[in-house]
C-alpha cells in the first residue's frame, strides 16, 4: 500500500510540476495558430470597392517597359492580415523586373481588404492575383 502511495504521489507531483511547461505550451499552439495563414477560410477576404477599377486608377506602366516593349502577366502573392491590411508581398512568376516592381508597389498601396474568417473570427488568407500588364499597339 506505502508503495502504490508513493508513486501516486510522484505521479502527482510530475504534473504539478509540468504545468507551466504545459501553459506554456499551449500559449506557443496560441501563438503558432494567431500566425498560421489559410490557403482555403470559410470566408475569402474581399476588396473594399472595386478592385479591377482600382487598380486601372491605380497602375502604372512602367516606363522601362514601354521603352523596350515588355507585356506580360506577373502573378503577386500576398497574405491579408486579420486587420485587413496586405504583407508579404512576393512575384511568383514575372517577365520583367521592372513590372515586378510596379506590382509590388501597387499592392503595398492597396487600402485595407474585409479580412477572411473561419468560424466568424478574422484570419491571416493568402491570396494570389494576377495582373496583366499590355501595349496599347
Amino acid at each position: 500500500m506505502r508503495n502504490i502511495c508513493k508513486y501516486i504521489l510522484a505521479g502527482l507531483m510530475m504534473i504539478v510540476m509540468s504545468s507551466p511547461a504545459m501553459a506554456q505550451d499551449v500559449d506557443s499552439i496560441t501563438n503558432i495558430e494567431s500566425k498560421k495563414v489559410f490557403g482555403n477560410p470559410e470566408m475569402q477576404p474581399t476588396f473594399k470597392g472595386d478592385i479591377n477599377l482600382w487598380l486601372a486608377q491605380n497602375m502604372r506602366y512602367p516606363k522601362e517597359a514601354v521603352k523596350n516593349n515588355i507585356e506580360g502577366k506577373v502573378i503577386v502573392s500576398f497574405v491579408i492580415e486579420k486587420d485587413g491590411s496586405v504583407s508579404n508581398i512576393k512575384a511568383l512568376k514575372s517577365p520583367h523586373s521592372s513590372l515586378t516592381e510596379e506590382v509590388v508597389r501597387l499592392v503595398k498601396a492597396m487600402p485595407n481588404w474585409n479580412p477572411g474568417t473561419m468560424s466568424g473570427k478574422p484570419v491571416r488568407v493568402k491570396y494570389v492575383l494576377p495582373l496583366s500588364f499590355k501595349l496599347q499597339k
